[in-house]
Formats: structure tokens, sequence, C-alpha cells
């Protein structure tokens, strides 16, 4: 996997982090029929995707967030995403050495990484360039909204739920998460801590495939819980991941889930119109 430079080696791990994320068309088993669990590692999946509102979820729209990382006092906006998730389209803003980059996507698509448009600072890029920035905004895509949907994404198909009875508490369970032959890097594997009380997500730790085999997983608290409302119900997402080692969060400015947005944003090319 290509990983890009965030912000030094820290933030590149991070953007290894999430790539998991198993299918374009975002279709969990529960949107199709009902999902019956077969374990307990299942029924703590099916609380923590209903805790977060995951019926809900599936009705909303659209997405609207950015991703950012934080260290010390200051804060940048590595993209900034917009997703019709009805139609499958998808817009995908970065600035890279002062490039303005533009990115829009098919997530319907059957292609690998998803058939598009790329645009570089508001001229179309054809070839072999376009290519690769398809597939590093595919990866975006992929990893930063993991980032922001995994309470969402435990029922998806391809992920291998494991009860952590050793590591749960009468306050939290743990839920460990590893992978088919499914996703961008299937041998990452996830702890997920479900608070025993509300469901719903408070820390995750993981160790991926990229990193040494020995190497201690990091850990991330999951905080800025916000709740948003619609006739579906209730939704519940986090907007900031504090590191458990130091000064430094992945954290989303802004998170929205509008119920309408402007369709022109998914098929022009200027860049820096979801600043």
């Amino acid at each position: 996997m290509r990983i890009w430079v965030i912000c030094g080696f820290l933030a590149g791990m991070l953007f290894a982090a999430g790539c998991n994320a198993e299918s374009p068309t975002d279709t969990s088993p529960a949107s199709e029929t009902a999902f019956v669990p077969a374990s307990p590692a299942d029924s703590l999946a099916l609380r923590l995707y209903e805790a977060h509102g995951g019926e809900a979820w599936e009705a909303a729209p659209y997405l609207r967030f950015d991703f950012a990382v934080e260290q010390g006092e200051q804060q940048r906006v590595v993209a900034r995403h917009l997703w019709n998730r009805t139609a499958g389209t998808y817009r995908v803003e970065w600035t890279n050495s002062e490039t303005d980059w533009v990115a829009l996507l098919d997530l319907h698509s059957d292609d690998d990484p998803p058939v598009g448009q790329v645009f570089q600072d508001g001229e179309e890029v054809v070839g072999e360039a376009a290519d690769e920035a398809l597939q590093q905004a595919y990866q975006r895509y992929i990893n930063d909204t993991y980032w922001l949907l995994a309470p969402l994404k435990v029922l998806d198909e391809g992920v291998q739920r494991t009860y952590d009875a050793d590591a749960s508490t009468a306050g939290r369970e743990v839920l460990h998460l590893s992978f088919g032959d499914v996703g961008l890097t299937p041998g990452d594997q996830y702890w997920l801590h479900v608070d025993s009380e509300t469901g719903r997500l408070v820390e995750w730790a993981f160790h991926l495939e990229s990193m040494p085999e020995d190497a201690e997983r990091r850990r991330f608290i999951w905080t800025g819980e916000t709740a948003f409302d619609s006739a579906a119900g209730r939704i519940h997402l986090h907007t900031r991941k504090e590191s458990t080692e130091g000064n430094m969060a992945i954290t989303m400015p802004t998170l929205d889930l509008p119920e309408a947005v402007d369709e022109s944003l998914f098929t022009d090319g200027t860049p820096n119109r979801l600043q």
C-alpha cells in the first residue's frame, strides 16, 4: 500500500489503520436480511452497531466530514469528504505540496479502484497520473471513513469477530476483529472496547500487518461523541480519537449528515468547494 505522509511517520501509520473497510458499496448484512447472532462476539457486534444507530445510518443519504491530524496545538485538515450514499458518488479534496486535488469516484463501480475523475488545480488529469491519484483517493476513502465509522462496519462481510473474554471487564466488553481475504490490508487486527452500559465504542487498539509482529498495539480513546437525529432514528459518531501514547489525535472538525447537498459537487472538479 502507498502510505501518505501526513505529519511524519506517525501519521503515515495512522493512514494504514482502517484499510480493512470492506465494501465500497457500503452494504452490511443488516441492510439486506436480519442479522442473527451466532456467538457472543456477534451479539456484542450487533449491540455496538445498533447503539451507534445502525438502521438510521443505513438510511442516511449523505455524509460530509473532514479528516484531520492534531499534534500539540496544531491541527491540519488532511482531506475533505462528501458522500452520496444512495448514488455511490464520492468527492474527496486534498492539498499536496501546494497542489489542490479533487477526486470524483463512483463507489458503485466494480473496478478497483473505482472509476472516476481526478483534477489537479482544477484541470483534469489523465493517464497513469490519474490512475495513481484515483488509487490514493480510494485509499483515503477507505482509511478515513473507517476511522469515523468502524462501529457501523462490524457486521460487514468478511469481518471475523471474536469475543475477547480475557480483556473484557464489568464496565467494558472487547470485540476482536480480524479479516478474511478482504480489504486492502487483511492482516490488520482491531480490538474494540465497548461500554457495557451504552453499547458504544470508547476505545480501540490495533495491530497493523505493516507493523513488526512483536510491536505493541496502538491505542486511541474515542471521544467527542455527537448525535444526529433523523426520521430513521439517532446516529452516534465520534469526532475525536486521542492517542494514549502522547499529544496527538485524529479529529473530524467538520462532521454532518445533511439531507441534501449541491449535486454538482460530484461532477465539478473545481478545488476547495468543501471548505
